[in-house]
């Protein structure tokens, strides 16, 4: 059996399960590469405006989201760039993917646009698009509080604030507060959409073709991991921890990657952001 597909209709507020067949997840694996053939296959006119209600938004798991695997908390929003006209597949991690999959769902397709803001609440069978009216332009922490409150207490939440609502281009799509699908204006389209939040939980878990030889790869992989000089400075610094290392090898992007080093690449370096905003949150 293929993944399944939540396709949802804002135009006229109609949801529906499908299958997408085996032969597309194993050429495409997943996530991004799914997700960017449901992008081609579901829109109609690839010329069509980022904006464009006929602008498809997707939430694409991958086949690790919700095991217990290394990098198993992402998932990745697929559509067309407002930004850049071109595919945008912006990634985040947290807990958000794997509710989607525990809640029975390996991707979300959102097609059309509402009339007035909306959020969708998936619990397991049970698809709602409800009023997300009292929720527009309060910002992502508040907003998410206030969600989980009418939901459930341990739903997870991928949601827009207000600079996402106003169509910023460069708007990111917010989960467990601070966490971000942050690239090529993916917030943009969900405000052009007026959705609010995709607001999941799930109760089925993800189970694993052949769980001994899955948890003796895994663990392969986390000793691989521990084992790296990368790891220590990545789980204090995040992915700014890689800056100066990209800087000095020359593949930093810089002015649209019209370059590969920043002469001012130590300011924004993992170590001068960490100590700017955690060890003196003070310092101007």
């Amino acid at each position: 059996m293929g993944a399944t597909l939540l396709r949802v209709h804002l135009g006229n507020s109609s949801v529906r399960k499908e299958r997408v067949p085996d032969e597309i997840t194993r050429a495409f694996l997943g996530g991004r590469g799914v997700g960017t053939k449901l992008l081609f296959e579901n829109m109609a006119d690839p010329r069509l405006d980022a904006f464009d209600p006929g602008n498809p938004l997707i939430l694409a798991t991958g086949p690790l989201t919700g095991t217990y695997a290394p990098t198993g908390g992402r998932y990745m929003v697929v559509t067309k760039s407002p930004l850049t006209g071109a595919v945008a597949c912006s990634n985040s991690g947290g807990y958000f993917g794997p509710a989607l999959r525990f809640a029975g769902y390996d991707y979300v397709l959102v097609e059309g646009a509402a009339s007035r803001p909306v959020y969708l609440w998936i619990r397991d069978d049970q698809i709602e698009i409800r009023s997300a009216e009292h929720i527009w332009g309060k910002r992502v922490a508040q907003a998410e509080e206030m969600l989980r409150s009418e939901t459930h207490p341990d739903a997870r939440v991928a949601l827009i604030g207000p600079a996402g609502e106003k169509r910023a281009r460069v708007a990111c799509v917010m989960n467990d507060r601070g966490r971000a699908a942050g690239r090529s204006g993916v917030g943009a389209v969900m405000g052009a959409k007026k959705l609010k939040a995709v607001v999941a939980y799930g109760t089925r878990g993800v189970s694993v073709g052949r769980p001994e030889k899955f948890a003796a790869s895994t663990y392969a992989a986390v000793q691989t991991l521990a084992d790296s000089p990368l790891r220590s400075g990545l789980s204090m610094l995040g992915t700014a921890a890689t800056v100066s290392y990209m800087n000095a090898v020359g593949i930093l992007p810089t002015c649209n990657f019209q370059r590969g080093v920043f002469e001012d690449a130590s300011k924004i370096d993992g170590e001068r952001v960490h100590f700017l905003h955690v060890r003196s949150p003070e310092t101007d």
